[in-house]
C-alpha cells in the first residue's frame, strides 16, 4: 500500500463510522488510495480509529492530530495549509499493529455509493485528547457526518 502522504482523498468521521468490538470511536480517519483514479472500484480505504477512552492511553494527545490541527490552523484564504501535517508519525503509531485490521469489499458510504471499495479497518484504537477532538470539530474542512 502506498504511503499517507500519497493518498488521493483523505476525510474524517465524528462519531466514528465503523465499528470495533461493537464500539463507536470519537474519530475515525479514512484515506483513499487508487491504481486507477478514474475507476473508482480500484480504491483502497485505510480506516483508522481515534477515541479518548479506548485510545492505547486514555486521553492523551497523539502527536499526529497535534500536526493535523496545526496544518489546518495556518490556512491562508485558498485553504491551503502552510505547514505540513507528519505522516510519519502516524506511520510510527500503525507499523506495530501486525494483523490488528480486518478488510472486506463495501462500497462508498456518500452518494452515488459506489462498490467494490476494499476497506482495510485498523482494530487498534489510537488515542486522542478532549481538546484535540474539540480542535476537530473547530478547525476541520469537514466532517463526513456533518449533515448541514
Amino acid at each position: 500500500m502506498k504511503s499517507a502522504d500519497s493518498a488521493i482523498l483523505s476525510h474524517w468521521h465524528s462519531p466514528s463510522e465503523h465499528t470495533v468490538w461493537d464500539n463507536h470511536f470519537d474519530l475515525e480517519l479514512h484515506f483513499a488510495f487508487a491504481s486507477d483514479p478514474a475507476d473508482l472500484t480500484s480504491f483502497v480505504a485505510l480506516a483508522i480509529m481515534f477515541d479518548r477512552l479506548h485510545g492505547e492511553m486514555e486521553n492523551t494527545e497523539n502527536p499526529f492530530i497535534t500536526t493535523v490541527l496545526d496544518a489546518w490552523k495556518t490556512r491562508d484564504a485558498e485553504g491551503d495549509a502552510k505547514r505540513p501535517m507528519d505522516f510519519s508519525l502516524l506511520a510510527k503509531q500503525v507499523m506495530d499493529m501486525d494483523d490488528s485490521f480486518t478488510t472486506y469489499m463495501g462500497s462508498w458510504t456518500s452518494p452515488e455509493c459506489t462498490p467494490g471499495i476494499t476497506l482495510v479497518v485498523l482494530t487498534k484504537v489510537l488515542s486522542i485528547s478532549q481538546t484535540q477532538l474539540d480542535g476537530f470539530q473547530k478547525y476541520s474542512p469537514v466532517n463526513i457526518n456533518d449533515k448541514n
